[in-house]
Protein backbone atom coordinates (compact mmCIF):
# COMPACT_ATOMS: atom_id res chain seq x y z
CA UNK A 1 0.00 0.00 0.00
CA UNK A 2 0.95 3.67 0.00
CA UNK A 3 1.47 4.11 3.73
CA UNK A 4 4.72 5.35 5.21
CA UNK A 5 6.02 2.05 6.55
CA UNK A 6 5.14 -0.16 3.56
CA UNK A 7 6.58 -0.57 0.07
CA UNK A 8 4.57 -1.00 -3.12
CA UNK A 9 6.70 -2.29 -6.02
CA UNK A 10 10.05 -0.60 -5.17
CA UNK A 11 12.18 -0.02 -8.27
CA UNK A 12 15.42 1.46 -7.02
CA UNK A 13 17.23 2.59 -3.89
CA UNK A 14 20.43 4.28 -2.81
CA UNK A 15 22.29 4.21 0.49
CA UNK A 16 23.09 7.76 1.57
CA UNK A 17 26.74 8.83 1.70
CA UNK A 18 26.67 9.15 5.48
CA UNK A 19 25.61 5.51 5.76
CA UNK A 20 22.64 6.34 7.94
CA UNK A 21 19.69 6.04 5.58
CA UNK A 22 18.27 4.23 2.58
CA UNK A 23 16.26 6.21 0.01
CA UNK A 24 13.71 4.10 -1.91
CA UNK A 25 11.51 4.98 -4.90
CA UNK A 26 8.33 3.08 -5.67
CA UNK A 27 6.76 2.47 -9.06
CA UNK A 28 3.43 1.08 -7.89
CA UNK A 29 1.90 4.22 -6.43
CA UNK A 30 0.98 7.33 -8.38
CA UNK A 31 2.00 9.92 -7.34
CA UNK A 32 5.11 8.16 -6.12
CA UNK A 33 6.20 8.35 -2.53
CA UNK A 34 9.93 8.67 -1.95
CA UNK A 35 10.72 7.04 1.35
CA UNK A 36 13.75 7.29 3.60
CA UNK A 37 14.44 4.35 5.85
CA UNK A 38 16.75 5.06 8.77
CA UNK A 39 19.54 2.60 9.55
CA UNK A 40 18.52 0.02 12.18
CA UNK A 41 14.88 1.04 11.76
CA UNK A 42 13.84 -0.33 8.38
CA UNK A 43 10.24 -0.90 9.46
CA UNK A 44 9.53 2.80 9.82
CA UNK A 45 10.13 5.29 7.02
CA UNK A 46 9.90 9.02 6.66
CA UNK A 47 8.39 10.66 3.61
CA UNK A 48 11.12 12.34 1.58
CA UNK A 49 9.06 14.95 -0.24
CA UNK A 50 6.46 17.55 0.65
CA UNK A 51 4.55 17.98 -2.59
CA UNK A 52 3.03 15.27 -4.82
CA UNK A 53 5.10 13.94 -7.70
CA UNK A 54 2.87 13.56 -10.72
CA UNK A 55 4.98 11.05 -12.65
CA UNK A 56 6.05 7.56 -11.75
CA UNK A 57 9.65 7.18 -10.59
CA UNK A 58 12.09 4.55 -11.80
CA UNK A 59 15.50 5.39 -10.34
CA UNK A 60 17.44 7.38 -7.75
CA UNK A 61 21.06 8.50 -7.30
CA UNK A 62 22.83 10.72 -4.77
CA UNK A 63 25.10 13.41 -6.20
CA UNK A 64 26.21 15.29 -3.09
CA UNK A 65 25.24 15.19 0.56
CA UNK A 66 22.25 17.46 -0.05
CA UNK A 67 21.52 16.56 -3.69
CA UNK A 68 19.54 13.60 -5.02
CA UNK A 69 18.25 13.01 -8.53
CA UNK A 70 15.29 10.83 -9.48
CA UNK A 71 14.49 9.41 -12.91
CA UNK A 72 10.89 9.62 -14.07
CA UNK A 73 8.88 9.23 -17.27
CA UNK A 74 9.91 12.46 -19.03
CA UNK A 75 12.35 14.42 -16.85
CA UNK A 76 14.88 14.26 -14.04
CA UNK A 77 13.60 15.35 -10.65
CA UNK A 78 16.41 17.04 -8.72
CA UNK A 79 16.26 17.49 -4.96
CA UNK A 80 18.71 20.13 -3.78
CA UNK A 81 18.82 22.14 -0.56
CA UNK A 82 15.33 21.00 0.44
CA UNK A 83 13.82 22.02 -2.92
CA UNK A 84 12.63 20.01 -5.91
CA UNK A 85 12.93 21.10 -9.53
CA UNK A 86 12.63 19.42 -12.92
CA UNK A 87 15.53 19.08 -15.36
CA UNK A 88 15.06 17.89 -18.94
CA UNK A 89 18.03 17.08 -21.20
CA UNK A 90 17.95 18.31 -24.79
CA UNK A 91 15.43 16.36 -26.93
CA UNK A 92 13.82 15.00 -23.78
CA UNK A 93 13.88 11.60 -22.08
CA UNK A 94 11.44 8.71 -21.95
CA UNK A 95 11.55 6.31 -19.00
CA UNK A 96 14.73 7.05 -17.05
CA UNK A 97 15.18 3.59 -15.53
CA UNK A 98 18.81 4.00 -14.46
CA UNK A 99 21.09 6.71 -13.05
CA UNK A 100 24.79 6.51 -12.24
CA UNK A 101 27.00 9.26 -10.82
CA UNK A 102 30.71 8.88 -11.56
CA UNK A 103 31.79 10.62 -8.37
CA UNK A 104 33.16 13.63 -10.24
CA UNK A 105 30.83 15.73 -12.38
CA UNK A 106 29.02 13.36 -14.72
CA UNK A 107 25.67 11.60 -14.46
CA UNK A 108 24.86 8.64 -16.72
CA UNK A 109 21.16 8.69 -17.65
CA UNK A 110 19.53 5.55 -19.06
CA UNK A 111 16.97 6.98 -21.50
CA UNK A 112 15.50 3.54 -22.00
CA UNK A 113 12.57 3.90 -24.39
CA UNK A 114 14.63 6.16 -26.67
CA UNK A 115 17.39 3.51 -26.80
CA UNK A 116 20.26 5.65 -25.59
CA UNK A 117 22.47 6.52 -22.67
CA UNK A 118 23.17 10.21 -21.99
CA UNK A 119 26.06 11.79 -20.09
CA UNK A 120 25.08 15.09 -18.51
CA UNK A 121 26.85 17.49 -16.18
CA UNK A 122 25.74 16.89 -12.61
CA UNK A 123 25.36 20.61 -11.88
CA UNK A 124 22.21 20.47 -14.08
CA UNK A 125 22.86 23.80 -15.79
CA UNK A 126 23.55 22.50 -19.32
CA UNK A 127 20.81 20.40 -20.95
CA UNK A 128 23.12 19.23 -23.75
CA UNK A 129 24.68 15.80 -23.11
CA UNK A 130 28.46 15.70 -23.28
CA UNK A 131 28.29 12.20 -24.79
CA UNK A 132 25.65 9.86 -26.20
CA UNK A 133 25.74 6.06 -26.33
CA UNK A 134 23.47 4.17 -28.72
CA UNK A 135 22.78 7.09 -31.07
CA UNK A 136 24.85 9.16 -33.46
CA UNK A 137 23.17 12.49 -32.61
CA UNK A 138 20.97 14.16 -30.01
CA UNK A 139 17.91 14.47 -32.26
CA UNK A 140 17.53 10.73 -32.86
CA UNK A 141 15.01 9.56 -30.25
CA UNK A 142 13.71 6.53 -32.15
CA UNK A 143 13.55 3.12 -30.54
CA UNK A 144 16.23 0.74 -31.86
CA UNK A 145 15.05 -2.70 -32.99
CA UNK A 146 18.21 -4.10 -34.60
CA UNK A 147 21.20 -4.92 -32.36
CA UNK A 148 24.67 -3.75 -33.33
CA UNK A 149 27.84 -2.52 -31.66
CA UNK A 150 26.65 1.09 -31.93
CA UNK A 151 22.96 0.56 -31.10
CA UNK A 152 21.28 0.11 -27.74
CA UNK A 153 17.87 -1.49 -27.31
CA UNK A 154 16.62 -0.64 -23.81
CA UNK A 155 19.56 0.35 -21.62
CA UNK A 156 18.73 -0.33 -18.00
CA UNK A 157 21.28 -0.05 -15.16
CA UNK A 158 24.90 0.99 -15.68
CA UNK A 159 28.10 0.48 -13.66
CA UNK A 160 31.73 1.56 -13.76
CA UNK A 161 34.43 -0.98 -13.00
CA UNK A 162 37.74 -0.29 -11.23
CA UNK A 163 39.42 0.69 -14.51
CA UNK A 164 36.69 3.16 -15.45
CA UNK A 165 35.10 0.96 -18.10
CA UNK A 166 31.34 1.43 -18.45
CA UNK A 167 29.06 -1.62 -18.29
CA UNK A 168 25.49 -1.34 -19.60
CA UNK A 169 22.67 -3.85 -19.17
CA UNK A 170 20.88 -3.71 -22.51
CA UNK A 171 17.73 -5.59 -21.55
CA UNK A 172 15.72 -5.75 -24.80
CA UNK A 173 18.71 -6.98 -26.79
CA UNK A 174 19.33 -9.45 -23.94
CA UNK A 175 22.97 -8.58 -23.39
CA UNK A 176 25.51 -6.67 -21.33
CA UNK A 177 28.03 -4.38 -23.02
CA UNK A 178 31.38 -3.07 -21.82
CA UNK A 179 32.63 0.29 -23.11
CA UNK A 180 36.31 1.26 -22.72
CA UNK A 181 37.05 4.62 -21.12
CA UNK A 182 36.03 7.54 -23.38
CA UNK A 183 34.62 5.25 -26.08
CA UNK A 184 31.02 4.89 -27.27
CA UNK A 185 31.80 1.58 -29.01
CA UNK A 186 31.82 -1.54 -26.81
CA UNK A 187 34.68 -4.01 -26.79
CA UNK A 188 32.89 -6.89 -25.01
CA UNK A 189 29.43 -8.44 -24.94
CA UNK A 190 27.88 -10.95 -22.53
CA UNK A 191 24.75 -12.94 -23.27
CA UNK A 192 25.38 -13.06 -27.02
CA UNK A 193 28.15 -14.51 -29.24
CA UNK A 194 28.53 -11.18 -31.07
CA UNK A 195 27.17 -7.63 -31.23
CA UNK A 196 24.46 -8.38 -33.82
CA UNK A 197 22.62 -11.22 -32.04
CA UNK A 198 19.78 -10.90 -29.54
CA UNK A 199 18.67 -14.41 -28.62
CA UNK A 200 17.61 -15.15 -25.07
CA UNK A 201 17.74 -18.45 -23.20
CA UNK A 202 18.32 -19.87 -19.75
CA UNK A 203 21.97 -21.02 -19.93
CA UNK A 204 25.30 -20.06 -18.35
CA UNK A 205 26.33 -17.72 -21.17
CA UNK A 206 22.93 -16.30 -22.15
CA UNK A 207 20.31 -14.16 -20.44
CA UNK A 208 16.55 -13.75 -20.49
CA UNK A 209 16.43 -10.09 -19.38
CA UNK A 210 19.52 -8.66 -17.66
CA UNK A 211 18.66 -5.60 -15.59
CA UNK A 212 21.67 -4.92 -13.37
CA UNK A 213 25.35 -5.72 -12.80
CA UNK A 214 27.55 -5.12 -9.76
CA UNK A 215 31.22 -5.81 -9.01
CA UNK A 216 33.13 -6.79 -5.91
CA UNK A 217 35.60 -4.29 -4.45
CA UNK A 218 38.45 -5.48 -6.68
CA UNK A 219 36.31 -5.82 -9.82
CA UNK A 220 37.43 -9.43 -10.24
CA UNK A 221 33.92 -10.81 -9.77
CA UNK A 222 30.71 -9.54 -11.38
CA UNK A 223 27.13 -10.43 -10.44
CA UNK A 224 24.30 -10.08 -12.95
CA UNK A 225 20.58 -9.89 -12.12
CA UNK A 226 18.69 -11.73 -14.87
CA UNK A 227 14.94 -11.38 -14.40
CA UNK A 228 12.17 -12.32 -16.80
CA UNK A 229 8.73 -13.76 -16.08
CA UNK A 230 9.21 -17.07 -14.25
CA UNK A 231 13.02 -17.10 -14.52
CA UNK A 232 14.86 -14.98 -11.97
CA UNK A 233 18.48 -15.62 -11.10
CA UNK A 234 21.82 -14.09 -10.13
CA UNK A 235 24.80 -15.08 -12.29
CA UNK A 236 28.45 -14.80 -11.22
CA UNK A 237 31.30 -14.07 -13.62
CA UNK A 238 34.99 -14.11 -12.69
CA UNK A 239 37.90 -12.25 -14.29
CA UNK A 240 39.46 -12.26 -16.79
CA UNK A 241 36.31 -11.10 -18.57
CA UNK A 242 35.73 -11.92 -22.23
CA UNK A 243 32.98 -11.90 -24.86
CA UNK A 244 30.33 -14.63 -24.56
CA UNK A 245 31.70 -15.64 -21.17
CA UNK A 246 30.01 -18.37 -19.16
CA UNK A 247 28.90 -17.78 -15.59
CA UNK A 248 30.40 -20.10 -13.02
Amino acid sequence: DNTTDNLNNPWDFVATKDGKSLVVVEFGANPNPIKTFIKNDFFNATVFYNTPIQQRLFSVEQIETDTFVFGSLSYLLVFNNLNFYNFTPTSGVNNVVGLLYNGLSTLYVSDSTQSRLLLINSNFTDPNPSQIYGKSNITDTSRSTIPSATNLGNPFRTRLDCSGNLWVTDSSFIRILRYPVNSTVPDLVWGQPDFTSSNGSFTQNTFTQPIDIVFDDNCTVAFVADVYSTSARILRFQAPFETNQRAD
